[in-house]
């Protein structure tokens, strides 16, 4: 995300602060949260249709992945983790394989480094 806000000219130490990292945390540890329960779902080996059929709402982040991969794919960025949780949710690859193919990637092959250190320090 920080790659795609890049490319459009976003300011990076937003990502860093509560509406990025806070909000990512939040999203991903609350048993309350939409995001949340349709990861433990995919991970339970349900597919995004069967979650939908049974929900009220749909997660923003199943949303949110379509609208980053084009971005990606429009300003030619790796994006590793968008484009895996892409197939994911929308090529029912299953969250297993989809796990074993992230960790096989180096750590920060395809990203821009550089980026993420600036914003670190």
């Amino acid at each position: 995300m920080m790659s795609i806000g890049k490319a459009l000219g976003a300011n990076l130490e937003a990502f860093m602060g509560l509406a990025g990292v806070g909000d990512l945390v939040a999203t991903c540890f609350s048993t309350h949260s939409r995001n949340y329960t349709v990861g433990y779902r995919l991970a339970r080996g349900e597919t995004l249709s069967q979650i939908i059929e049974d929900s009220e709402e749909v997660a923003e982040g199943v949303n949110t992945t379509q609208v980053v991969k084009q971005l990606a794919d429009h300003y030619q960025i790796t994006a590793p983790i968008t484009r895996m949780l892409y197939r994911l949710l929308f090529e029912d690859l299953p969250a297993q394989q989809a796990l074993r193919s992230l960790m096989k990637i180096p750590l920060g092959e395809g990203e821009d480094m550089g980026l993420y250190k600036k914003i670190a320090t």
